[in-house]
């Protein structure tokens, strides 16, 4: 597994002596770095392209003048190397860290001293011969030793600087980058913490995760592995995937089984690549750089965070790794979390349909009716395409719609004949007894309004408050509707559950009046033969059930 990628000192070296080439081409210094390697054949010798207008000879000028470099210790004298064409030649050794490197070959041939008109005139002031000077003794303090001697350090000590100069900047750059890196790192796993919500299920959670991990650590795939082992154990579920290649299901359960052993072996992410070593496993051919990290509950594996080949670069490093254990680390607490969730709302469901059922159980005739009716309401409020969270909201108030008629006597509800006002004002009187128990309950107060309104008509005939069109909450207007579609298709006291098709008419027919006409179309425009059929099954079940409970019970 490779780490960050370090800065190349040798690189850095010769980029710095590319911008002093550059700068003594400018000044038309003509000049060639020549890299220092004591074990290379002469032959062998690995001279940069000069910069500057040299001779056809500056190859074997190098080659001479690197020569005793090669030869010696790296702080002996050297003599200063002479130019066979005759101009004149510095060399300049290059050292880092005091560690000979290389030599700079620079060659002054377009150098001349030139009679220039002030030259002319300070000269006789001067007391000096022009003509003399210039033929002497400029051309004597030109000369290779002297030059030698003069930009020997100069050249150096601008070498080292540039060095220095682009290794910060090289640094700093580095930096820039890892500050970036890290930024969109916290950005992420502040997004993850944000989304963490246990009523968001794993498939949502875990495909945005996917898309905003594959960004992050520019995976070619992000892939989540997990399994339910409290009611599927070893069964693999591919929860969210985003980008290529697609993978088949015989490729994730291998995946799926590969990763579960070496997470369980041994504690830690697997690694796998072709890079540092031969794969550990052989793959999948879309599959060339993999790393993942395992998903765990205490000592209980749970699944995987997979990342797949690497956008780039050849493989993952361990940024990404520490980044993948990170989000690993975040899933299993949203996994745990919503497990429980789940297990808290299958408890209270549970206890909320031992209390309807209770409810139900006052009236033979009506068994199983609050289930039913949680169902239907359900299924219309999918159609509208409502929240999740409306939609359970929805659903309790279908089970929990009757729970006033704990408070009726059960005299009056299972009376077979007409009710007399006074029975009539009994039973008015249930929607609010439910308000009234649900009331106190904070988690039932998203419920409480249509437990409320479920017997107000759309024309504002009904009870208990009169409310009329769109002031009764839709969740009322929706618990309405299934209420009357399942007491007519169902048995009741006073007379047999009509036909499917009789009960469709009775709701067009009291639509805009006691139905919402927009939901009443809705409601018809649906599957209600698939509807019915998977009513009359619960139905039967919930018969069977009763029918075994009162034997019992008898």
């Amino acid at each position: 597994m490779k780490t960050a990628k370090t800065h190349n000192k040798t690189g850095a070296v010769e980029k710095a002596c590319l911008q002093v080439q550059q700068l003594l081409a400018s000044f038309g210094v003509a000049s060639v770095f020549c890299p220092l390697d004591r074990d290379a054949p002469a032959e062998d010798l690995s001279l940069s392209a000069p910069l500057g207008n040299l001779c056809d000879r500056w190859n074997d000028c190098c080659r001479k003048a690197l020569w005793p470099w090669r030869q010696s210790a790296p702080d002996e004298k050297k003599s200063p190397a002479a130019c066979p064409a005759g101009f004149i030649m510095t060399v300049v050794p290059v050292r880092q860290k005091r560690q000979l490197v290389g030599i700079l070959v620079c060659c002054l041939k377009e150098l001349r001293c030139q009679k220039t008109e002030s030259l002319q005139r300070i000269c006789p002031k001067l007391g000096l011969d022009g003509a003399a000077l210039l033929e002497q003794e400029l051309k004597d303090a030109l000369s290779g030793s002297t030059l030698t001697q003069m930009l020997e350090p100069v050249l150096q000590n601008l070498i080292e600087k540039t060095r220095i100069t682009l290794e910060n900047n090289d640094e700093l750059e580095a930096l820039s980058n890892s500050l970036s890196q890290s930024y969109e790192e916290l950005a992420l796993l502040h997004r993850i913490s944000d989304r963490m919500r246990i009523t968001q299920p794993p498939q949502t959670f875990f495909s945005n995760l996917c898309r905003d991990l594959k960004e992050v650590v520019d995976a070619g795939k992000m892939l989540v592995l997990w399994s339910e082992q409290d009611r599927h154990p070893g069964a693999v579920q591919r929860v969210a995937t985003s980008g290529p290649p697609e993978l088949n299901e015989t490729q994730i359960e291998l995946l799926w089984q590969r990763t579960k052993n070496e997470m369980t072996r041994a504690p830690g992410v697997l690694i796998d690549s072709n890079v540092d070593g031969p794969y550990r496993h052989q793959w999948p051919k879309p599959i060339h750089s993999l790393v993942g990290a395992p998903i765990r509950r205490g000592e209980t594996f749970l699944g995987a965070v997979l990342a797949l080949n690497k956008i780039n670069r050849a493989d993952f490093d361990s940024i990404d790794t520490k980044l993948l254990m990170s989000v690993a680390n975040q899933s299993a607490v949203y996994l745990d979390n919503f497990r429980l969730y789940k297990d808290l709302q299958e408890l209270l469901i549970g206890a909320l349909r031992a209390l309807t059922s209770s409810i139900d159980a006052k009236d033979p005739y009506t068994c199983g009716h609050s289930e039913r009716v949680a169902l239907i309401a359900r299924w219309l409020a999918e159609r509208l395409a409502l929240s999740p969270v409306q939609v359970n909201n929805i659903y309790l108030a279908g089970l929990l719609h009757d729970v006033g008629k704990i408070g009726v006597s059960e005299t009056v509800l299972c009376k077979p004949g007409k009710l007399t006002a006074d029975e009539f004002e009994q039973i008015n009187r249930h929607p609010q007894i439910g308000a009234n128990i649900l009331g106190g309950i904070k988690q039932m107060e998203q419920v409480t309004p249509a437990v409320l309104s479920h017997h107000e008509h759309f024309d504002g005939s009904g009870y208990p408050r009169n409310l009329r069109g769109e002031n009764i909450p839709l969740a009322g207007r929706v618990i309405m509707l299934a209420d009357s579609f399942d007491a007519m298709t169902s048995d009741r006291t006073y007379r047999k559950a009509l036909p499917r098709d009789t009960a469709l008419a009775e709701i067009r027919r009291f639509s805009g009046t006691q139905f919402d006409p927009a939901l009443a179309e809705l409601f018809l425009s649906g599957n209600v033969k698939k509807l019915a059929d998977h009513l009359q099954n619960v139905k039967s079940t919930q018969e069977s059930s009763d029918r075994l409970y009162r034997r019992i019970m008898n």
